[in-house]
């Protein structure tokens, strides 16, 4: 394992791989034995676990060297994130799509659009500024890492170029993120034009500039109090407001250098697309429908589906009429949503403590001779209350006799609260009917389209290209409610019924409906109700592709330079391989947990075999690791988080300071006033004397809405008040 003393740069590749494949260092060297004594190999060396995590942070090390020398080369990407609470601290995931060589494979072509994970941050909170500051961060880091490195050295890289390569930004539909876009977008023009003012700046005579830099330098000066309080500064301070003035010097000449631009230049460096996730607008066009299924029963003044209510509710509802009976009856729900819900939480509980969860399984395995999972409504996944709904259909008789069987092994012999839900509504007309939408919602919609945009290999799509497939989407959908039959009909068919043609995900599910359809009056209204619903949505969550949008008025050369993922997963997915390892190793550092993810999913190995395997650059791996674990990087990152929280605290403390005292002071005023009852006295204080009435009379509108009434109408507002008082 080691070379006079040092682990070999061999061995350091097969404990990196170990790593990625989650190995825990303390049993890294354990499976090396293992594995070499079962091929008849002794090892004599050993490595300790503190040598295995250093050489796991040289893997991210080199990651982010590799991450650095590819956005350079590339020149053009686009950038994914998502973010999550876990433990109470706020984690961010991020991804870049861009062409990168292909280290691996003589005929395959040597640049092609890749993912690559930029890694797992932590903010003091989920804002779009937040969110751009804790990005600009990362990419100081990553450079000031490479130019610090052999390959930065020969060919150094500038950090102001990285927003200037970005072209897009794919996200959910939150508006943090639409509004995190236009961010990106002024990052990109402001250091677009910093580049050109340098570039302008590095080109011109000195003497040209001279009278320019002696200007801006003089306002630096004045701007700390003068040549003797710029003398007292630290030289740490002194060169960031260097820094600070050479940033807005260039900022000055590249405004001017941007003015000068062609329309068709100046687009061409704004160009920034940005694209929602597809999972996302699938999963709001649920929503949207359920929302107008449940309008349905309202509107036609029929009975809807059964109330689901919780224990408290049915018990308020069960004391007769009254105000808390009709509250608890108003905030109650039922239908197919809520049922799913509650039978996930019976069924397969996210808490493994809590509800049926094995004894579901085996039941369902000796009747049926295979096991099967319930959908993860209780976690909420994309998609599951759609496939909890078609699992209860196609099995509905084993359903009602499993839950007898949860009931009659009790020695009460009776249901829980939810148990009792859950068997009501599954012999409830409206919630059936619900149901049966939904399932055919998910076979004629949601699976065809998940089928188009979660495709991989070859057919991966670009969200760019996805416009056509929302059109179609759309029209579909204008044809199912013109044409229910279309899914209804005794003769339906996945030609006409489904949205590619192609046959149904799950067949037994629409033949559950067919089964069923006589005992449901409403089913065709619901359905109609439900598709409509989800237009209207679909529409609302399509912005991006619209005629006059920015992805409609790109040209085929610009949309060959970027690619957008059409879904979200990568960073879900990152979050939630997060969330599961620090739950399994709950004192990994972020530094760890990067490491070992970005090596991965980078296919860093191949990098550091194909471009950083010199002596040199190992040795400069190693150098840097242990410098960077002597430096205590997380717990500066928490320093910082705690920081902001106490800054943040202050500021709401000096807030809430300057209100109370605003407050105290107008109570004093008012105290000094008394009741005044002269028209021509009142008209000087009209305002205070009405707040002089508020503090013993409720029935006055606040402050706020007397606020835009003229003079005239606030009198007569007055006397209003005045009249009202007791003689």
């Amino acid at each position: 394992l080691k070379d006079k003393g040092v682990v070999s740069d061999s061995c350091r590749a097969m404990i990196r791989d170990l790593g990625a494949m989650n190995i825990p260092e303390e049993k890294t060297c354990n499976v090396i034995k293992t594995v070499a004594k079962g091929l008849g190999l002794q090892v004599v060396d050993t490595v300790s676990a503190r040598t295995v995590g250093r050489i796991m942070k040289e893997g991210g090390l080199a990651s982010t060297i590799q991450l650095v020398s590819e956005i350079d080369n590339g020149k053009g990407l686009t950038l994914s994130s998502d973010g999550t609470t876990i433990r109470h601290r706020n984690y961010e995931s991020r991804h870049i799509n861009m062409k990168v060589p292909l280290y691996n494979g003589e005929n395959a072509p040597e640049n092609k659009f890749t993912t690559r994970f930029l890694g797992i941050g932590t903010a003091p909170n989920h804002t779009s500024n937040m969110q751009l500051h804790g990005l600009q961060k990362q990419v100081e880091m990553i450079y000031n890492v490479y130019n610090k490195s052999p390959l930065g050295e020969n060919a150094p890289a500038d950090a102001i170029a990285f927003p200037t390569y970005m072209l897009g930004l794919g996200s959910d539909h939150a508006e943090d993120q639409k509004r995190l876009s236009k961010l990106l977008l002024e990052w990109k023009i402001i250091s677009t034009k910093q580049i050109n003012g340098r570039r302008y700046m590095e080109t011109t005579p000195l003497n040209d500039l001279l009278p320019i830099i002696l200007d801006a330098s003089t306002e630096k000066i004045e701007k700390v109090g003068g040549v003797s309080k710029w003398d007292a500064l630290s030289e740490a301070e002194k060169d960031r407001l260097d820094g600070e003035a050479y940033k807005q010097l260039c900022l000055q000449f590249g405004e001017e250098s941007w003015n000068k631009l062609s329309e068709e230049d100046r687009q061409q460096a704004q160009l920034f697309v940005w694209c929602g996730c597809s999972m996302h607008k699938e999963m709001n066009s649920v929503k949207g429908g359920a929302k107008a299924m449940a309008r349905y029963w309202q509107d036609l003044n029929i009975q809807g589906p059964v109330k689901l209510m919780n224990r408290d509710n049915a018990a308020a509802v069960a004391m007769g009429s009254s105000l808390a009976a009709d509250r608890a009856n108003e905030v109650s729900e039922g239908g197919a949503v809520k049922l799913t819900s509650l039978a996930g939480a019976i069924f397969n509980h996210k808490d493994q403590k809590k509800g049926q969860q094995d004894t579901y399984r085996i039941f369902f395995e000796d009747r049926l001779g295979y096991r099967v999972d319930f959908p993860n409504t209780s976690s909420i996944r994309f998609q599951c209350h759609c496939i909890a709904a078609s699992a209860l259909l196609i099995h509905l008789p084993l359903y009602l006799e499993f839950l007898l069987l949860v009931r009659d092994k009790k020695e009460n012999r009776n249901f829980n609260h939810m148990e009792h839900n859950v068997y009501v509504g599954l012999q409830d007309i409206p919630t059936l009917t619900e149901l049966c939408v939904l399932s055919l919602y998910s076979q004629a919609i949601s699976n065809p389209y998940m089928r188009k945009v979660r495709g991989s290999g070859d057919r991966r799509m670009n969200a760019l290209d996805a416009g056509p497939l929302h059109h179609q989407l759309t029209t579909h959908i204008s044809k199912l409610i013109d044409s229910p039959d279309l899914l209804l009909s005794s003769d339906a068919s996945y030609i006409t019924g489904s949205l590619d043609g192609q046959i149904w995900e799950q067949p037994e599910v629409f033949y559950a409906v067919q089964r069923m359809k006589d005992l449901l009056p409403h089913l065709a209204g619901c359905l109609v109700a439900f598709l409509k619903g989800a237009l209207e949505t679909w529409y609302r969550f399509m912005s991006e592709f619209a005629d006059d949008g920015v992805i409609a008025a790109l040209s085929r050369s610009e949309k060959d330079r970027l690619w957008i993922d059409t879904t979200n997963d990568v960073n879900e997915g990152a979050l939630g391989t997060t969330r599961q390892m620090i739950h399994r190793a709950p004192n990994i550092s972020l530094p760890k947990l990067n490491a070992r993810m970005t090596y991965r999913k980078n296919d860093t190995r191949s990098f550091i075999e194909h471009s950083f395997n010199k002596p040199h650059q190992q040795a400069f791996l190693r150098a840097e690791t242990r410098r960077e674990d002597s430096a205590g990087i997380p717990m500066m990152g928490r320093k910082e988080e705690i920081a902001h929280d106490d800054a943040e605290v202050s500021r709401k403390r000096e807030r809430d300071a300057a209100r109370r005292a605003n407050s105290d002071a107008r109570i004093a005023i008012l105290d000094t006033l008394q009741l005044e009852l002269d028209i021509e006295t009142l008209r000087h204080e009209i305002r205070t004397q009405i707040a002089w009435h508020r503090r013993h009379d409720n029935s006055i509108p606040p402050k706020k809405m007397l606020s835009k009434m003229k003079k005239d109408d606030l009198l007569q507002e007055l006397i209003r008040i005045i009249r009202r008082l007791p003689a």
